[in-house]
């Protein structure tokens, strides 16, 4: 099984830039291929994105 790495989606990096939620473009799963809309926010310590949540 390979890891799938969402950096280079635009909602997670849109995420990081703007620390708030974001709410992405419909597109398929690289998984399952299944239609899906993409959700993503921070998570923050401070200022600091520490981790995103999508």
């Amino acid at each position: 099984m390979s890891l799938v790495s969402p950096i280079d989606r635009r909602h997670f990096r849109k995420a990081i830039e703007t620390k708030d939620f974001v709410v992405g473009n419909f597109t398929r799963s690289r998984i399952s291929n299944e239609p899906v809309l993409p959700l993503a926010t921070p998570v923050l310590e401070g200022e600091v994105v520490t981790a995103v949540c999508g």
